[in-house]
């Protein structure tokens, strides 16, 4: 199998290099003989040297795509447009800020190649605050398993697997589609498995921020909450269509 590893970056200009050497270091194993990666790097319009920083990335034992959106328009366009361009038939979606470790991606691409059409990271060691974040993520979360056939503890975790059949199945695209892409897979039948990861504290704050994933807790779980409320409305149109049928 090959994999096209696509990275959305907001503001990251002390974060990208980094983040590609680990990358490359977490590649570099026996595991990856017989399978082919590309990068694709999409800058979304970064007020800071971002794209500058991709640009520098000349040494790589991986192929490497640049890409600069214009202006900021969003992480899960910035996504979409790196899936377009993808030359492989699998992709693996991680942030720009060094949250994600690059070695997990070897434990998440053993088990999604087990079988699954998605596997994403589960990060169930995170240590935040608990009424500002824990508790809004999992509430959220509750909710979506609730009014959808996902059965996925942390579907705002941006490490995933999956297969790019999947993501172009799944056509519900919002400014924010990426924090319940996992749940509408699973909504659509997709069989989803979930690997717990650790979460790194490599990352070093830009003075433009804010960066990517910074959203108010509350407007992610109220996100969530409109999702599942659209879910369902449209379940119980359903059922009233097939009695009265």
């Amino acid at each position: 199998m090959n994999y096209t590893i696509i990275i959305p970056l907001f503001n990251e200009e002390l974060n990208v290099i980094k983040l590609h050497e680990e990358l490359l270091k977490a590649l570099d194993k026996d595991f990856f003989k017989n399978k082919k990666f590309e990068i694709i790097y999409v800058d979304d319009g970064s007020k800071d040297k971002t794209f500058e920083k991709i640009n520098s990335i000349t040494q790589t034992t991986i192929p490497v795509v640049k890409v600069r959106h214009r202006k900021n328009v969003a992480q899960s366009v910035a996504i979409q447009t790196g899936s377009n361009l993808s030359k492989y038939e699998n992709l693996i979606f991680m942030d720009g800020d060094l949250q994600n470790d690059p070695k997990d991606i070897i434990k998440l691409i053993k088990v999604f190649e087990e079988g699954s059409d998605l596997t994403i990271g589960w990060r169930k060691s995170r240590q935040d605050p608990f009424f500002s974040k824990t508790l809004p993520s999992l509430i959220a979360n509750f909710l979506v398993r609730v009014f959808t056939n996902s059965k996925i503890h942390d579907h705002g975790c941006a490490l995933k697997v999956l297969k790019k059949k999947v993501f172009f199945n799944v056509t519900e695209f919002g400014a924010d589609f990426h924090r319940l892409f996992a749940a509408r897979a699973a909504d659509l039948g997709y069989k989803i498995t979930e690997v717990e990861i650790k979460l790194e504290c490599l990352r070093l704050a830009t003075e433009f921020g804010p960066e990517y994933e910074r959203k108010d807790p509350i407007a992610k779980a109220q996100l969530y909450f409109d999702w599942v409320t659209k879910k369902n409305s449209q379940r119980q149109s359903e059922k009233t269509a097939k009695k009265k049928v």
